[in-house]
């Protein structure tokens, strides 16, 4: 009987071989799935960006050609004015909805004042993403960069409408930032935490992201345009 036991048992030389091959396989593998996860969660970003877009689409369609704005809290901005044509229902700048369901970047949510807080008026400013406030609305009444018209944006496919928006991490406190969508050229540059760029929704609605090159070179300029991506008028 012992001796069968024997021919069959582990030795401990053996069990220490099996585990440290586990462990080596393991730290082959954890790599590869972390990219898998990552990679998950910035086409979910790209997904939020799109319905976004489609909520875009159908307030302009419902509000004669008119786009949302940047806006102020429990007034007129693009979270509100989306969530009202997609939701058909009033939503103050308290709401859990602003910083969730598709106003929810699946990579900012470990980001300090990203997170949702129970009646706070800031929370329209949460969740990660913001509107291209400079050149496609930024306050009602504001010379130059009042509301806009569809029709006013000559190239939609290469136009910024809203992206990963302003991250904490350097310091960026709840405010402005979280809603609006800063140009390039800024020191703190927006939305760096896809790893390849930074992610889009684009003025025909499509999805895509741009490199943090492609954002910052000579103030994202092309065609002798700065500011190329996100200038209405080019």
């Amino acid at each position: 009987m012992k001796g069968r036991l024997s021919e069959t048992s582990f030795t401990l030389i053996e069990l220490l071989v099996v585990i440290a091959i586990i462990a080596i396989l393991a730290s082959m593998l954890l790599p590869a799935l972390n990219k898998a996860r990552e990679r998950g969660k910035d086409i979910s970003c790209k997904s939020n960006l799109k319905q976004q877009g489609v909520g875009v689409t159908l307030y302009s369609d419902s509000y004669n050609d008119w786009l949302p704005i940047m806006g102020l809290p429990n007034k007129e901005n693009w979270k509100t004015e989306i969530l009202t044509i997609v939701s058909q229902k009033p939503v103050d700048s308290t709401a859990k909805e602003y910083c969730s369901g598709i106003f929810k970047c699946p990579t900012a949510v470990a980001i300090p004042n990203v997170r949702y807080v129970a009646g706070d008026i800031n929370n329209f400013r949460r969740g990660g993403y913001g509107w291209n406030y400079n050149w496609i609305g930024y306050y009602p009444g504001v010379s130059g960069r009042d509301r806009k018209k569809l029709v006013q944006v000559k190239k939609p496919g290469q136009t910024v409408f809203a992206g990963d928006a302003e991250s904490p991490e350097a310091g960026v406190a709840i405010g402005e930032r979280w809603q609006g969508l800063y140009y390039p050229g800024i020191a703190d540059m927006q939305g760096l935490r896809h790893g390849h760029g930074i992610n889009f929704l684009w003025g025909d609605g499509h999805s895509a992201s741009l490199s943090t090159g492609e954002c910052t070179l000579n103030y994202g300029r092309i065609n002798g345009i700065n500011y190329y991506y996100w200038e209405i008028d080019k």
